[in-house]
């Protein structure tokens, strides 16, 4: 098993790949971790810099039914809708009747002379319910957990736990959170408050409840693996896009 974590006996002091309790995550309302990734010339140097930064760390099966799924099946979706609008339009069928206007009968009923419209259209109406997962939502549910667990994914990051290495955890790379440096320095010691939204100050991204949390640093990444997140994270905030050469002077190249 890979080395992913190392090991303390003390306090873990604040600095890139230390991973901290009682953050935040947009549309999560579970148990939330961060994984501070300012850099550590920045954290070793008191005062250089006034807050820092993390990416959430939510469970895998958090991730699956909060973002992974209602993705890919909107994703799903609008493809087959897309597919469905087009044999419509070949029937000479407005596809606007497919846009929530007129009930499934209604619906039904001017496509029943055409069996595959008829059974494009029941598909589209199985992705829609959220009781099943239909088999071409399911192909694109694989599709990003095969990117996911192949480290291809540009948008998150499978991560096993700190504790326990068969949980699985996913980083959320373009979630970027922040916590005033202040503030930030008695996590090394974790400290237990109860804050609530109104106590939340300088736009500090921490968890908030009835009950007390315990905010502290729980566990640091080894080398090379917080570098290869890094690398990760940065893919989505350092691309930069220009415009092709014209095919014209591509194929005027001769040799």
């Amino acid at each position: 098993m890979r080395e992913l974590y190392i090991k303390h006996n003390t306090p873990i002091t604040i600095q890139q790949g230390v991973i901290i309790s009682g953050c935040v995550a947009d549309n999560y309302n579970c148990n939330v971790f961060g994984l501070i990734i300012t850099p550590r010339c920045d954290l070793d140097h008191e005062g250089k810099v006034s807050t820092i930064h993390y990416l959430p760390i939510v469970p895998f099966k958090e991730w699956l039914k909060t973002e992974c799924i209602p993705q890919c099946r909107q994703k799903t979706f609008l493809k087959k809708k897309q597919q469905l609008q087009k044999l419509l339009v070949e029937k000479s069928i407005s596809p606007t009747i497919i846009d929530g206007l007129l009930d499934k009968e209604t619906i039904l009923s001017v496509i029943s002379p055409y069996k595959h419209i008829v059974d494009l259209y029941n598909v589209l109406m199985q992705i829609t319910d959220e009781s099943v997962i239909h088999k071409s939502v399911k192909e694109n549910i694989d599709s990003q957990i095969n990117m996911l667990k192949g480290c291809t994914h540009n948008r998150y990051y499978l991560l096993e736990s700190w504790d326990n290495p068969t949980d699985l955890n996913v980083i959320l790379l373009r979630q970027v959170k922040r916590i005033q440096y202040s503030l930030a320095e008695k996590y090394k010691r974790g400290f237990q408050e109860r804050i609530t939204p109104d106590d939340v100050f300088n736009n500090n991204d921490i968890a908030t409840s009835k009950e007390n949390i315990i905010y502290k640093s729980i566990a640091e990444i080894s080398s090379p693996y917080i570098e290869h997140i890094i690398q990760s994270f940065s893919y989505n905030f350092c691309r930069i896009g220009i415009q092709e050469m014209d095919d014209s002077i591509k194929n005027s190249i001769n040799y």
